[in-house]
């Protein structure tokens, strides 16, 4: 139905049940017997999600799921949030040299944002045929591929807060110690 596009999962399916390539049943329908076996056939020997990082994999996880760090497709994941609420403009992104534009419309979510960059992303047959995929989990764009650039061009959609990393609880404890400290003073000068 598929063009054989999912032959090599099936294959991994069945053969880690013992049904592998040259798993094989007796012709006699008197005596059944049969023979397990738990190899691939030779075009899927290199198959993405086989416990190990072949050539053309940038990653190999196993289990298939996005957003662990290895997407479907065995290439590393990127990933984007947006955030704030939509007030028209544009979605520019470039991924694997692919550029595209999604526009946004005032009044969308975040979330609904990120499924338009992520459905566009998908429906690019350039960027399929590079293995890139796309999807959105809430307002989070998750990208198997390179993602070039981004560049926003919507006044609502404003970038989510930069964090501060070990400089804002430096600063937070020198406003604490110098509020304290002239609480101290004040204090002592009332006494």
């Amino acid at each position: 139905l598929n063009g054989s596009a999912n032959q090599c999962l099936m294959w991994r399916a069945f053969a880690k049940r013992g049904l592998g390539a040259g798993a094989s049943v007796s012709a006699n329908p008197n005596l059944l017997t049969s023979s397990e076996d738990f190899t691939l056939p030779a075009q899927c020997a290199e198959f993405c999600a086989d416990g190990s990082v072949q050539a053309g994999e940038q990653c190999d996880d196993v289990n298939l799921q996005d957003v662990d760090g290895c997407s479907r497709t065995c290439r590393n994941e990127n990933n984007h949030t947006f955030s704030g609420t939509a007030a028209g403009g544009s979605v520019a992104i470039s991924v694997e040299g692919v550029a595209l534009v999604v526009s946004t419309s005032a009044g969308e979510s975040a979330a609904q944002v990120a499924a338009n960059v992520a459905a566009s992303i998908e429906a690019d047959t350039t960027l399929s045929s590079l293995g890139a995929v796309a999807t959105a989990i809430g307002e989070q764009l998750v990208v198997a591929g390179s993602i070039d650039s981004l560049v926003i061009s919507d006044p609502g959609l404003v970038p989510p807060p930069v964090p501060l990393g070990g400089l804002a609880p430096a600063l937070l404890l020198l406003a604490l110690l110098g509020a304290g400290g002239w609480r101290l003073r004040e204090a002592r000068s009332r006494v």
